[in-house]
């Protein structure tokens, strides 16, 4: 009987390793057997990935950018936008009959997708190089080829948008990213971005590399004609193109700064893809790992006088417990934080760490800022409260049980359980009420901007999403140790109470923001927060 290839390489145990390699493997440093079975390699195939073979290296190393624009060669693929000369013509560049440089969409020309009734800046009143922007800074460029600087020119890494177009991409990014994801200081950026920042408690210039971040984050919540004026098809190649953009300056060290580079990689990590599922995953990893090179978690031992650098540091290092936790909480995996690498008793983001935005009123009006400063205490708290959670449901213990279930274990396991829940009861008591208040516009919150309800909600959404993922891993032991448990069905029965009541709320906040027009602002991962499911067995 013919065997088919998954079997068969399941059956020999591997790959065997061959003199070539494709790019995927290399990349993702494992053998290839690309010589004996040919393309797509057995790895490619299992993963349905692309198999491109990956020519030897000749006289020294060359740069990415260069390896996969000789390998993609001609084409006849869509450009770039370009923005014309004066006279309507565009000049072509070397890199022009390169479809991409990247194996990623291409965005499409600015003159394509446009009616003409649109109200839109014209090309030439859209993108400027970065330089026009003078508090925008760019890292020294002397360490790149001509090849990789022509590259990242037509990659438009190194231009930005203007106008009324750049002030929507600000403004919703301030509007909401920033109220989850509290990375910079809002006062001190303003006064930047209005040319008014000149002054002793901050630096003059941004990373650019940290902007282009900032524009992928805010693409989802601009106007579709906002996209189209910057020459995308649509909202998913923008997302993808100014995810790439701040992704190459990055690579090619165009920011050295550390704090800079641990931002960047945080807004970075709010992306992942069918074909790589573990991409926030491994940005976050970046992320911490130039966060901990900046010394931003000893925040708390540090003896600077500038307080507004400690407070920089403290920011940056709960915004990447933030974001441990939430990719933990939506994708059902690990912590990467854990209390061993950090005294969780040192508290979060408090309001007095947030006073320096308190008179920014572009954005939000003071009452509102005020609730939404209260709302990121609460969710600081949250990722506190969710850890021990997160550790029991998907932590090493959760996947290393022996065949054979002991008591030893379930006294163990229910002991790691009794602490998640008894955190989730602390939190619960101390920011309840008030988030709860935030949330219901018929409790006199009329007057605070709509996505004070929108992120007091979705603090919520992930409280109860929390109780979701504790209760399938306690009901995979009570199933698992059920030769154990004389009081089995009790349990069982008191569990099932507890789970559905904390689906149906999740279920509330989330028809409670579509009502108000709300839910479309909500990340992908809540509905996966919805549908959480048992790991270790069916309910009964």
């Amino acid at each position: 009987m013919q065997t088919t290839r998954r079997e068969h390489f399941i059956n020999t145990g591997g790959p065997k390793g061959s003199r070539r390699s494709c790019e995927s493997c290399h990349n993702r440093k494992v053998r290839c057997d690309v010589d004996s079975s040919g393309i797509p390699c057995n790895n490619c195939h299992l993963d349905a990935r692309r198999c491109v073979i990956r020519e030897p290296l000749k006289r020294g190393r060359k740069s990415r950018l260069e390896r996969l624009a000789r390998e993609r060669g001609p084409t006849s693929g869509t450009d770039a936008p370009i923005v014309p000369r004066a006279d309507g013509r565009r000049k072509r560049s070397t890199y022009d009959d390169i479809e991409a440089c990247l194996s990623l969409p291409r965005i499409a020309p600015l003159s394509q997708g446009l009616d003409e009734s649109d109200d839109t800046p014209s090309t030439t009143d859209v993108y400027v190089p970065f330089y026009f922007h003078k508090f925008l800074k760019l890292g020294d460029m002397q360490h790149l080829s001509p090849t990789e600087i022509r590259c990242l020119e037509r990659e438009y890494c190194l231009q930005v948008p203007s106008g009324r177009v750049l002030d929507e991409f600000v403004r919703q990014y301030f509007l909401y990213v920033h109220p989850c994801l509290p990375l910079l200081n809002e006062g001190h950026f303003w006064a930047l971005y209005s040319g008014s920042g000149r002054d002793g408690n901050c630096s003059p210039t941004f990373s650019l590399a940290l902007f282009q971040a900032i524009l992928f984050t805010a693409c989802r919540f601009v106007s579709i004609s906002s996209i189209k004026a910057c020459g995308f098809r649509d909202l998913q190649s923008a997302r993808t193109t100014l995810h790439r953009r701040a992704e190459l300056l990055v690579e090619h060290s165009l920011e050295r700064d550390s704090v800079a580079l641990a931002q960047t990689s945080l807004l970075l990590s709010l992306q992942a893809t069918l074909v790589d599922q573990s991409l926030n995953s491994m940005w976050l990893s970046k992320a911490i790992s130039y966060a901990k090179e900046a010394g931003a978690q000893n925040y708390y031992r540090s003896t600077r006088s500038d307080i507004e650098t400690i407070r920089e540091q403290k920011r940056l290092w709960w915004c990447c417990i933030l974001r441990d936790r939430m990719i933990a909480l939506g994708v059902r995996r690990d912590i990467q934080i854990s209390p061993e690498d950090f005294d969780l008793d040192q508290g979060g983001l408090t309001e007095s760490d947030l006073v320096g935005e308190a008179h920014s009123l572009q954005v939000y009006d003071s009452r509102s800022r005020s609730a939404l400063s209260k709302t990121i205490v609460a969710h600081c708290a949250l990722a506190v409260a969710i850890t021990w959670t997160m550790s029991a449901a998907y932590g090493a213990s959760s996947s290393s049980l022996e065949d054979r279930p002991t008591v030893s274990q379930l006294v163990s396991s229910m002991v790691e359980i009794e602490r998640a829940n008894t955190e989730l009861k602390v939190w619960s008591r101390r920011f309840m009420s008030d988030l709860v208040n935030h949330g219901d516009r018929d409790l006199g919150c009329r007057t605070l901007n709509p996505s004070v309800t929108f992120f007091a909600d979705m603090t919520l959404i992930h409280y109860y999403s929390a109780k979701i993922a504790l209760c399938n891993h306690q009901a995979s032991i009570l199933q698992r140790h059920q030769v154990h448990l004389d009081d089995h069905e009790f349990r069982l029965a008191s569990l099932n109470r507890d789970l559905r009541n904390a689906i149906t709320s999740v279920a509330g906040k989330i028809k409670e923001l579509s009502n108000q027009g709300l839910a479309h602002n909500l990340p992908i991962t809540a509905c996966v927060l919805v549908i959480l499911i048992p790991k270790g067995g069916q309910y009964s």
